[in-house]
């Protein structure tokens, strides 16, 4: 008989080795190529490394196939995406929705198996989670010293993110792995490591009250809230001991943020954030509202928020140079994209797995650190998502599939099903592939969107096209910052004078996004090229119906009722532009004006006009520019009054 051979890694070893390692090298997977390094790149890492784990359970057969009875309501949450996919305004924006959900959706799943076959060590996932959350917390805070010595830690903080692209990530990243590190300090046999994991929960705590995400701070808190209430109403042995440590988090917690609060106060307590976010909401709801059954399809949310109004949002918002990409609410984000039946399965899911969580926990197991640590998981997980989207997010994908898995395998009262093996195991690979299918499809346009961009920045309009449709496909079709891709296209072939093929474009652009400002303008200016001032007007329309504030487009307006000798309502579309607003344009077509204005009479009851008519007599002695700095005074002054 042969000897095994010992230097072979057995299964476990592999497939745990393959979960911890996804979880340390997140910060790291990333490419540069796409406007978001890390959003795709992630997903598709995320996706390849659960499909491997499958495969390696069904090769070593412990795969169990066995569905646990919340898992069923994310399944139907999943084909619910389907059904609402056919209503969807952008088709491939609902495809990467539903890829995403489909990687969430199986990733799940087959952690659950792996976890109640055995196949995964929890002990090596403890220990690099608090590895990675040495490296990430130890990077921040010496920074977060050093902008403290400079006073410069409110201006600089959005730079604290190390391969996360935004403080917040990296802050809820922090708090997701939180559980995990306490798990590590008090299950740690290593008496140093054991000592290091506790020094990794302070530096955590204090990462997360030196980053300023409310986000966070609520999940927290909400954590440590439910964790303890479990913990009171709960008859374990060791209610005393763990009581002593959540309130010592909680105390170092609370010691933290009164500090944070007297260097930064202001940033924090600013309601400008929160006032945008009830806007959002509010657009969301709307969309509910009107297709209550459906939504607006899975990633559509961003492509329809115009429709119901930019009203006082960010001067780039409204000129469509930048846009809002998601509510900053998981659960508003899902009833909007996939209406009341959507919210009801997805609401559903995550309520019955924070109940399983809290059942757990009053087992009082041997390891019953383990319950609490995934109930306090679980439930700062809800609390983020009520300001923020770490549905999107892959880390956080990844730790709510951990987290799925590992609550379901600890539970001794749900409900599970055991599936034929086969059927079941090739139906979710084939979904894991088509998942990641859509992900490399989506990277793929992303990187040529991005070249086409930089090929606008250039003004090399052959390049734009040419990018342009090599990014285009069923699965691509608007950027990160929901441009469609034929509006690149578009705008080259508008600065080659092909007007035709440029409204071709513009045409296809508005079919993926009908809300496009930059579209919108460009088309309009197709049709005033070509003489077709009735189109443009058109097009320049459409967009003041629901954003009546674009400066871009009043100025369209204002310069083709100036060229055919419409003064007055020149005159009028002038004057609803922000003096500060594209300047240039502006300067252009108030000198059309004052010239048409020469021996003008005033008129009863129109200041503005008046301002006009009043400065004519100084064209002789002063240019433009001297002017209309004169006028942009007395408009400033006039708006103001108007909003008082």
């Amino acid at each position: 008989m042969k000897k095994k051979n010992s230097s072979i890694p057995s299964f476990d070893t592999i497939a745990s080795g393959l979960l911890a390692g996804m979880l340390i090298l997140f910060p790291t997977v990333q490419s540069q190529e796409t406007h978001d390094y890390a959003l795709l790149p992630r997903e598709a890492f995320t996706g390849a490394g659960l499909a491997l784990i499958l495969g390696i359970l069904w090769v070593k057969k412990r795969f169990a196939s066995t569905l646990a009875a919340p898992l069923g309501l994310l399944l139907g949450f999943w084909l619910w995406t389907w059904v609402c996919h056919s209503g969807a305004q952008n088709t491939a924006e609902s495809f990467g929705a539903i890829a995403r959900l489909s990687i969430t959706l199986v990733g799940s799943i087959v952690v659950y198996n792996a976890f109640i076959a055995g196949a995964i060590k929890t002990q090596l996932i403890t220990r690099l989670a608090t590895l990675m959350a040495l490296l990430v917390s130890a990077w921040i805070l010496i920074k977060v010293v050093g902008l403290i010595g400079t006073g410069k830690l409110s201006t600089h903080i959005y730079e604290l993110n190390l391969g996360f692209l935004h403080k917040n990530f990296v802050s809820s990243a922090l708090m997701l792995t939180l559980p995990w590190v306490v798990i590590n300090a008090l299950e740690e046999s290593h008496k140093n490591f054991k000592k290091l994991s506790v020094a990794v929960a302070i530096m955590i705590l204090l990462c997360l009250v030196f980053l300023q995400t409310r986000g966070v701070w609520l999940g927290l808190f909400a954590g440590i809230g439910v964790s303890l209430l479990a913990l009171v109403l709960s008859k374990s042995p060791h209610k005393k001991m763990l009581t002593r440590a959540l309130g010592v988090g909680v105390g170092i917690a609370a010691t933290g943020l009164l500090i944070a609060l007297t260097l930064v106060g202001d940033s924090v307590f600013d309601a400008t954030n929160i006032d945008s976010r009830f806007k959002m909401w509010d657009h969301g709801i709307q969309m509910a509202n009107e297709n209550p059954l459906t939504g607006v399809g899975g990633g559509n949310w961003k492509i329809n928020y115009p429709k119901y109004g930019v009203g006082n949002a960010d001067r780039g918002i409204i000129e469509g140079t930048t846009t809002l990409i998601r509510p900053h609410n998981d659960f508003i984000w899902v009833l909007s994209e996939f209406g009341y039946p959507g919210l009801i399965l997805f609401f559903g899911f995550m309520v019955w797995m924070a109940l399983v969580a809290w059942r757990n926990a009053s087992f009082h197991t041997e390891d019953f650190i383990w319950d609490y640590g995934l109930l306090f998981g679980w439930i700062a997980y809800i609390g983020y998502s009520l300001g923020e989207f770490p549905l999107e997010r892959p880390f956080h994908q990844f730790m709510l599939i951990l987290m799925t898995g590992l609550i379901l395998s600890r539970s001794q009262s749900v409900s599970k099903k055991v599936l034929p093996k086969l059927p079941m195991a090739g139906v979710m690979m084939l979904i894991f592939i088509g998942g990641l299918y859509v992900t490399l499809e989506r990277i793929k346009g992303e990187r040529e969107s991005k070249k086409a961009l930089t090929a606008e920045q250039r003004r090399n309009p052959q390049k734009m096209i040419q990018y342009a449709h090599n990014a285009e496909s069923d699965y691509f079709s608007v950027d990160n910052y929901c441009n469609p891709v034929a509006y690149f296209s578009g705008m080259g072939n508008l600065a080659l004078r092909q007007f035709d093929l440029a409204i071709v474009d513009f045409e296809r652009a508005l079919e993926a996004n009908p809300y496009h400002a930059l579209s919108l303008n460009q088309i309009g200016n197709a049709y005033k090229l070509k003489n077709n001032t009735t189109q443009a007007m058109v097009y320049y329309d459409k967009l003041l119906e629901f954003n009546p504030r674009n400066s871009t487009a009043l100025l369209n307006k204002a310069e083709i009722y100036l060229a055919t000798k419409d003064i007055d309502r020149a005159v009028n579309y002038l004057n609803r532009v922000p003096p500060t607003e594209n300047q240039e344009k502006q300067i252009r077509v108030f000198e059309g004006i004052m010239v048409s204005l020469r021996g003008k009479p005033r008129k009863p009851n129109d200041p503005m006009y008046n301002v006009l008519i009043d400065l004519t007599p100084a064209m002789a002695n002063s240019n433009a520019q001297q002017l209309f700095r004169l006028y942009a005074e007395k408009k400033y002054d006039f708006m103001k009054k108007l909003k008082k």
